[in-house]
């Protein structure tokens, strides 16, 4: 073997193990990070054994806590946030720490109990379990029919709910939460306007609506809008 040979066999050598190296740590990377999303996502799926909201702001040093939203059926039972924005709990869990998976939530400009419409907002995932995953199960008619019951327990009251309709769509049309009064019932009758299943409810001006909102499993910019009316 001469010199030059040498030379080029061993810098081929070196290129290949510096190959392999990069690629084993980006595959440890991805698994540590796989692993801590998935241990860290228990805090946002966790058992909900008390009603008292103020046992769980305790617990997680967090006054975000409003309330826990549980549909029988469904197998969701979680711990709902708000703050000032529509942003920060879309990657932080209850426990303030930071996490792609995010927190179920309600959006800011709306009170729990002051407010004629509320808007909850969670993440949906192919990879890992976390509450607005069920959701999915309504697009199945029979359990539509079935699981029709929302609760929403918070500091003052338990709020309960009656599934109106389920949507798919990709504008922001239920976004909207001021409104006209001449703007109110026309609002309510488009809940059930181009709905997937709706239930027959008669449509009335002092009704009080909560809208959850999750990503549609497998399709891009489209929105799973499940609309309920206080009872």
């Amino acid at each position: 073997m001469n010199k030059n040979f040498k030379i080029v066999y061993y810098l081929i050598l070196i290129i290949l193990v510096t190959i392999f190296l990069i690629n084993s740590f980006n595959i440890y990377k991805t698994i540590i990070k796989k692993d801590q999303v998935q241990v860290e996502a228990k805090v946002n799926d966790i058992v909900i054994k008390k009603k008292d909201i103020k046992y769980y702001q305790q617990k997680y040093n967090n006054q975000d806590i409003k309330g826990i939203l549980k549909i029988d059926g469904l197998n969701i039972n979680t711990l709902v946030v708000q703050t000032n924005d529509n942003e920060y709990y879309l990657n932080h869990l209850v426990n303030k720490q930071f996490n792609i998976l995010g927190s179920v939530f309600i959006d800011y400009r709306t009170k729990l109990n002051n407010s004629k419409k509320i808007i909850i907002y969670g993440h949906s995932s192919n990879e890992y379990e976390i509450p607005f995953n069920n959701l999915h199960q309504l697009l199945q008619k029979h359990n539509f029919q079935k699981y029709k019951y929302l609760e929403l327990q918070t500091n003052n009251e338990t709020l309960k709910y009656e599934l109106v309709s389920i949507k798919i769509t990709n504008n922001n049309d239920h976004l909207k939460v001021n409104f006209e009064d001449n703007e109110w019932v026309e609002y309510l009758n488009s809940l059930t306007v181009d709905a997937l299943y709706k239930n027959d409810i008669e449509i009335k001006e002092n009704m009080e609506v909560l809208i959850l909102q999750t990503c549609l499993l497998n399709e891009n910019n489209q929105f799973l809008i499940i609309n309920y009316r206080k009872i």
